[in-house]
């Protein structure tokens, strides 16, 4: 009876150790990416990830509604890079239009010391969370100055007709029942011809700022930063979201014709429609009185806006 308890629990240990151990991808060309999203497509549900990115890759783009990694359930994935403060992080890039990663229900994913980067004349957004997806974003630093940590950005174009029929959310489009933390790294340099150019959050979800930096995100519509639709959830504890006259590192919106006034450049929050334009500092949080300032724009004017 002792012996058949002994072995009993030793075949629910090593069960249990089989399916819990985290399962490792080393990414060293476009071959080793596209063999590690298909691995954890394969893979089963309730398992953990890590994906060590090695090199600089180019990835096909997740299109027609599919999630980047299939329709397991109850996954993790870690994409992580070497951090060297005076280098570049190791970067995934888009092949074509559309997501770089669509993060379906069930899959959480962590990205660190890497960079996601968009194109030119992209029609989506680089990153779409959807209901029951997460999104942490974590860096071994922040500084914009320097190379080194997590970047997400690069996607659109800035020149007005070129972003005329392209699509919200640029950066990263957060679904009803999806979330979005950025605890480190930086998000910059997003264009979208409607509301949201860095972060657009729809009704149901979830955006919390513990740290992060984001900047140089332009918007035809409201929130050139950061777009909360009413409905959607807002937290800032961390980090820093920059306003308008900021020089190059500016978050604008604002409509380039002059004829219509927008507002946010830092931020928009569709919850009451208030806004602010100017900086957001690292000690602003989202429940201080005064966060929202309704300031005014000083970008709009009438006219080209260059």
């Amino acid at each position: 009876m002792k012996k058949t308890l002994i072995v009993s629990i030793l075949l629910v240990f090593v069960i249990t150790w089989g399916y819990t151990q985290p399962v490792t991808w080393d990414v060293v060309d476009n071959a080793s990416w596209i063999a590690a999203i298909n691995g954890i497509r394969r893979g089963g549900n309730d398992r953990v990830h890590n994906i060590n990115l090695n090199a600089s890759v180019v990835s096909p783009p997740t299109t027609g509604g599919e999630n980047t990694f299939g329709t397991v359930t109850g996954i993790t994935v870690n994409i992580v890079g070497a951090f060297d403060a005076d280098t570049e992080p190791f970067s995934i890039s888009l092949s074509g239009n559309g997501n770089l990663l669509r993060i379906g229900p069930g899959h959480t994913i962590f990205i660190r010391d890497i960079a996601l980067l968009g194109r030119e004349g992209n029609t989506t957004s680089l990153v779409n969370i959807g209901a029951g997806g997460t999104l942490q974003m974590e860096a071994s630093q922040t500084n914009r100055n320097i190379p080194g940590g997590t970047y997400l950005g690069d996607n659109a174009s800035y020149i007005y007709w070129e972003m005329v029929g392209r699509t919200r959310g640029r950066g990263i489009w957060v679904e009803g029942g999806g979330t979005f933390i950025m605890n480190g790294g930086r998000l910059a340099n997003n264009a979208s011809d409607q509301s949201g150019a860095g972060i657009y959050v729809v009704s149901g979800g979830t955006f919390v700022m513990n740290g992060g930096d984001i900047y140089g995100n332009y918007s035809l519509g409201n929130g050139g930063g950061v777009y909360i639709a009413s409905g959607a959830s807002f937290t800032k504890t961390g980090g820093i979201i920059e306003g308008a006259e900021r020089g190059e590192d500016s978050n604008n919106a604002h409509d380039p014709w002059g004829y219509e006034q927008r507002q946010g450049a830092a931020i928009y929050n569709g919850n009451g429609n208030r806004w602010r334009n100017s900086a957001i500092g690292e000690t602003e949080y989202s429940d201080d009185f005064g966060f929202y300032l309704n300031d005014e724009n000083p970008m709009h004017m009438q006219g080209w806006a260059w």
